[in-house]
C-alpha cells in the first residue's frame, strides 16, 4: 500500500450523519448533507483532497435501512463501494449517532459482518455524531451503558471517536484524534488495507484495462484510471447479473483461493507483473509464452485474469 494514499468507507444506518462525518474528515464540504432522518446518498459516492502530500479518498455509501434503495441495489452498492477502494480500504469508519442502541443498531453491525466479512472489523473505527447529546459524559461511559453497544466497540478494537457539528473548533480537534488513530490501525494491521483475493484480481484487471486504454488513445493518468476501473466495476457486476445479490457479496468478502501472477518473458507484462507481485502472488501464469505482440499479450492476461475471477466466483456458487 502506498504511503501517499489512505482510503476510507463510511458506512451506517440513514441519517447517522455519514455524509456530514465525511465532509469533516475532508476538511471541505465534498459531500451534499442534510439535516434530516432521510439520506440523501443513495448510491457510493467518491470524494478526495491532496493532504500535506497524501491522496485521501472517502467513499460515502447508502444508509443500512434506507426505504428508497431495494436490498438487491444496496448489495449492488456494496460492490461498487468495494471496487472503487480496490484494492481495499484502509478503514471502515462505522458511523452512529449518540443514540440508545436498539435492535435496528444491532442488525446494522450483522449487516456489516455479512456484508464484509468479520476481518472488517479489524479495520474499523467507531464514530459517533451528535455529541452535544452525551451531555458531559465520556465516550466510554456512553458505550459501557449497553453491552452489545461494548461488544461491538471492542470487536473495532475499542477504537471509538465523537464529533458535534455544532462545535467546529472542538471537531478539527476530533478529526485530528480520528486520523490518528486510524494511522495508528493501518500501521498495526502491518500497513495494509482490507482486501481478499478477488479485490485483488478486479485490481489488477483494472491494470490491465488501464493499459489497453493506453494502447487505445492518450489520456491524463486519473482519467485512465478512472475510466478503467468503471469499466471492471461494469464487467464484474455485469458477469454476476441474475445472481443472488448475497453470492457476490460473500466472494467479494470471502477468502477465494489463491493466484497471482509469476516471471513473464514479454517486455509489455512487467508493469502486469509488478501490479501482481503488489499483492503477493508466485503461481506462474506464464500468459506470455507463446504471444508474439504487446496486444496479444495483454489479451491473454486479461482473459486469464477473468477466468481466475471466474473460478473464485464459482467457488460461492456464482
Amino acid at each position: 500500500v502506498s504511503d501517499n494514499e489512505l482510503r476510507l468507507v463510511l458506512l451506517g444506518k440513514t441519517g447517522s450523519g455519514k455524509s456530514s462525518s465525511g465532509n469533516l474528515i475532508l476538511g471541505e464540504p465534498k459531500f451534499k448533507a442534510a439535516s434530516s432522518p432521510n439520506s440523501t446518498t443513495h448510491k457510493c459516492e467518491t470524494r478526495n483532497v491532496n493532504r500535506n502530500g497524501r491522496r485521501i479518498t472517502v467513499v460515502d455509501t447508502p444508509g443500512f435501512y434506507d426505504t428508497k434503495v431495494s436490498d438487491e441495489n444496496l448489495k449492488a452498492e456494496v460492490v461498487r463501494c468495494i471496487t472503487e477502494c480496490a484494492p481495499g480500504p484502509h478503514a471502515f469508519v462505522v458511523v452512529m449517532r449518540v443514540e440508545t442502541f436498539t435492535e435496528q443498531e444491532l442488525a446494522i453491525v450483522k449487516k456489516i459482518e455479512d456484508s464484509f466479512g468479520e476481518g472488517a472489523f479489524k479495520h474499523a473505527v467507531v464514530l459517533f455524531t451528535h455529541g452535544d447529546q452525551l451531555d458531559e459524559v465520556k465516550i466510554e461511559k456512553f458505550v459501557r451503558k449497553s453491552r452489545e453497544l461494548r461488544r461491538f466497540v471492542e470487536r473495532c478494537g475499542n477504537r471509538c471517536h465523537v464529533s458535534n457539528e455544532h462545535e467546529y473548533k472542538n471537531n478539527t480537534v476530533q478529526v485530528e484524534e480520528l486520523m490518528k488513530t486510524i494511522e495508528q490501525m493501518v500501521e498495526q494491521n502491518g500497513g495494509g488495507c482490507y482486501t481478499n483475493e478477488l479485490l485483488k484480481m478486479v485490481e489488477l484487471a483494472t491494470a490491465v484495462r488501464k493499459t489497453e486504454i493506453m494502447q487505445e488513445k492518450k489520456q491524463a493518468a486519473d482519467e485512465l484510471g478512472t475510466e478503467a476501473k468503471n469499466q471492471t466495476r461494469s464487467k464484474l457486476l455485469n458477469r454476476c447479473a441474475g445472481v443472488a445479490s448475497g453470492a457476490i457479496v460473500a466472494a467479494l468478502c470471502g477468502v477465494g483461493v489463491v493466484v497471482g501472477v509469476g516471471k513473464s518473458n514479454v517486455a509489455v507484462m512487467v508493469p502486469l507483473v509488478l501490479v501482481a507481485a503488489m499483492y503477493g502472488g508466485t503461481v506462474g501464469w506464464d500468459v506470455a509464452k507463446h504471444t508474439e505482440t504487446p496486444r496479444e499479450a495483454i489479451e491473454k492476461t486479461n482473459k486469464e485474469i477473468w477466468r481466475k475471477i471466474r473460478d473464485i466466483l464459482r467457488n460461492f456458487g456464482i
